[in-house]
């Protein structure tokens, strides 16, 4: 069973500019568009819904799995791993995963329609790989993109966005934000939990 950790790292696709950082939470929920052939009902078996509590480019996704229960997605930009947490057989497991901190692959292409999405006004942007794989996002000029690492070709922040993952196309889309505090404590790394390498879960679900 290999796909649980597949959505991962759509949640970090977006990277810290220059206008007011975001500092609080976001409901976000997930659409899945399309799925690789013998795929099909994969998707029931994946997060429909996310909360993200942000703090400039710091992270904390709290997410449910149908089948493998809650996970807590941990990225802070000054380390070069995300961490995730997941309760598997009982027992609170940690594992970190090198960020990939790959160059541009992406053709920005601004576009002329706007939207509201959660009381805010939205731009739209498509993004065009030199594979001609095309993606479309709505996102505020309000708020830096401070969400990962993935998208800096966005300048604000994204608010509902597609990602295509091992063959699986989905929509993320804000339900709600939020300005509020957040401490440090969403962020720290635990350290009462079973730690072990990303190749060993693999294992484990094989």
């Amino acid at each position: 069973m290999r796909i649980l950790p597949l959505i991962c790292l759509s949640f970090f696709a977006l990277k810290a500019l220059a206008q007011k950082p975001f500092e609080g939470r976001i409901e976000f929920e997930v659409e899945y568009l399309s799925m690789p052939e013998g795929w099909e009902g994969v998707d029931k078996m994946l997060p429909q819904k996310a909360t993200w509590v942000v703090r400039g480019g710091q992270t904390r996704i709290l997410q449910h799995v149908p089948l493998a229960g809650w996970q807590v997605l941990i990225y802070r930009p000054q380390l070069d791993s995300f961490y995730q947490q997941i309760e598997l057989f009982d027992q609170q497991m940690l594992f970190a995963k090198p960020l990939s901190f790959e160059p541009n692959r992406y053709r920005a292409i601004p576009q002329s329609e706007t939207k509201e999405i959660v009381g805010l006004e939205t731009k739209k942007m498509i993004l065009q790989s030199a594979f001609g794989q095309v993606i479309e996002v709505w996102y505020t000029p309000k708020f830096s993109n401070t969400l990962g690492t993935e998208l800096p070709e966005i300048k604000g922040l994204p608010l509902q966005f597609e990602v295509v993952r091992n063959g699986i196309k989905y929509r993320i889309t804000a339900l709600s934000i939020k300005e509020e505090s957040v401490d440090d404590t969403y962020f720290l790394i635990p350290n009462d939990v079973v730690r072990i390498h990303v190749s060993e879960l693999q294992k484990i679900l094989e």
